[in-house]
């Protein structure tokens, strides 16, 4: 028998020196791991941003504008009017030409409507016509008015920025 042919270390077509190669496109620039590094870098960075700029969005918006500020009465939800109707002090498509909520669900209000200032509150609907004020004091928190003899005297209670000082404007006006 005859010996077969010795086994060749490489098999035909193969780079015999693949190192030197390799070695050689290392120092090309490209897409190494430091680029790759940078990469996830960049996109770290950018979603820390994205947190900081949510976060500070959220507490902006919880410091801004209230959502009981004193508004045109057209554009006040119909379940804020709804307890001044329930009560009578407004006609069941009546809106008020100025009106401010102290509270979410409009039990506890303040507004104007054809010359009348109208409260509800826990004291009960109380109604106040501006030609009878005798005087209109108070800041931008309280609006405190003092009807004329055997009138009520209201008192609405505002939070920062919602409209104190227009109201006592309005008033002081009238």
């Amino acid at each position: 028998m005859s010996d077969p042919a010795p086994l060749s270390p490489r098999p035909p077509g193969i780079d015999p020196e693949p190192l030197p190669r390799l070695a050689a496109n290392a120092t090309l620039p490209g897409c190494g791991l430091a680029a790759y590094a940078f990469l996830l870098l960049g996109f770290f960075a950018m979603g820390i941003t994205g947190l900081v700029m949510w976060t500070w969005t959220v507490v902006d918006a919880s410091s801004g504008a209230s959502p009981n500020r004193l508004v045109y009465g057209g554009s006040v939800s119909p379940y804020q009017l709804e307890p001044m109707r329930q009560a009578g002090l407004l006609g069941a498509e009546e809106l008020p030409d100025v009106f401010h909520a102290e509270t979410l669900n409009g039990s506890t209000s303040c507004a104007i409507s054809r010359g009348v200032l109208l409260r509800l509150g826990p004291e009960g609907a109380v109604r106040l016509p501006l030609d009878q004020i005798a005087g209109v004091d108070g800041n931008e928190l309280e609006v405190r008015v003092t009807g004329t003899t055997g009138q009520p005297n209201i008192t609405c209670v505002f939070a920062s920025g919602e409209g104190g000082d227009r109201l006592l404007r309005i008033l002081a006006r009238d």
